[in-house]
């Protein structure tokens, strides 16, 4: 699935390089032997509907807040849950009863602008404020508790860990060489001290968007997700089938594995012939073959590009050592937003377009 870009990315912003220090940085490990699965996992009853025990659900019924676009569900160690939809951060109890909006619009001590990003570390809260330029910590009761260093850059973070925190930054080619080709976005992961001060540079992925002076096309995925335990970071950064086992502490990637997979046709939209026609950035033949990523530190659960209107998604599941141990279908109208043990977190909307959430327990 192929993504326009026009300066609209809220999670990232631009680090500008140039031509030499950008092909430099390609020295990735790219002859990373690729492990191929077969097309058929190892269990069983691969292939079923997933089957799960409603646990509780969340609506915004009550009117205490509003779900337009709910994303970047995360859960504390007690069991809290934080949510993220536009200008609010709220908190739910381990029931999913509502708690509190922790959003407080403004530029002091606590307070937060419209564009923001954030992960949970420990009890705290880590907020990437983009409109203040600026990383903070506040409590479950959004209270203010210290600041980060600004040395840290314009990264967005993906995790805590005792020793700090797993942030990215990309590099983006100067617009003078976007002139209607694929070229490689740069995705440097590093580990920030807890007082923002030092940063080391891990690893960095790459990319490709097709770009032009005025247009920026996504033509790769650009998925990561980092388990719980904050020792590996899984990705996927290709429009192929292709998964990547990142270790933290050794600064490598350690495991790079695939599967026999049959890609998706692209349907091309007529916003999208708009574009073609406009701008000369061709559209895509194919959906990407994965979709999104989810990793707890124990399994990581791939979401495919295979959809079917009476089963739901089609999800594999690989280990650590990338072995395909099953597969199966999330059920109709369901989209995975976290994994927590046996324990699923699904974003659903009902018959009038409303969201709501709902926890699954894995029988």
């Amino acid at each position: 699935m192929q993504k326009a870009f026009m300066k609209t990315r809220s999670s990232l912003l631009i680090a500008i390089v140039s031509s030499a220090s950008l092909f430099a940085a390609i020295s990735i490990a790219q002859d990373q032997k690729v492990s191929e699965n077969p097309s058929v996992p190892s269990a069983k009853n691969a292939g079923r509907v997933l089957q799960l025990k409603e646990i509780w659900r969340i609506t915004d019924d009550g009117g205490q807040f509003y779900f337009k676009h709910p994303y970047g569900l995360e859960i504390a160690p007690d069991g809290r849950i934080f949510l993220k939809d536009e200008a609010q951060l709220l908190r739910f109890g381990p029931d999913g009863k509502f708690k509190k909006n922790l959003y407080k619009e403004g530029q002091g001590p606590g307070e937060i602008s419209k564009n923001f990003s954030y992960c949970l570390d420990g009890d705290l809260l880590l907020i990437r404020d983009w409109g203040n330029r600026r990383f903070f910590r506040m409590n479950a009761e959004g209270v203010y508790q210290n600041s980060l260093d600004r040395e840290i850059g314009q990264s967005s973070p993906l995790g805590a860990r005792p020793d700090g925190y797993i942030v990215m930054e990309s590099d983006w080619p100067l617009e003078k060489e976007r002139t209607g080709k694929l070229l490689p976005l740069l995705e440097h992961i590093s580990l920030v001290s807890r007082d923002g001060k030092a940063k080391r540079r891990i690893h960095t992925f790459q990319c490709r968007w097709f770009m032009t002076q005025s247009v920026c096309s996504q033509w790769d995925a650009d998925l990561t997700a980092l388990g719980d335990d904050g020792r590996f970071l899984v990705g996927c950064h290709a429009s192929k089938y292709l998964i990547e086992i990142l270790d933290i502490d050794a600064g490598q990637i350690i495991r790079s594995f695939s599967r026999k997979y049959s890609s998706i046709k692209h349907e091309v939209t007529i916003p999208e012939k708009g574009l073609a026609a406009r701008s000369g950035i061709p559209p895509s033949e194919y959906e990407w073959d994965v979709q999104d990523l989810f990793a707890d530190g124990k399994a990581i659960w791939v979401k495919t590009s295979t959809s079917d209107p009476a089963k739901g998604d089609l999800y594999d599941v690989f280990d650590y050592d990338g072995r395909y141990v099953d597969s199966f279908y999330l059920g109709p109208g369901r989209s995975l937003m976290k994994i927590r043990g046996n324990d699923l977190y699904s974003l659903e909307k009902d018959a009038k377009d409303n969201f709501f959430i709902v926890k699954y327990r894995l029988n």
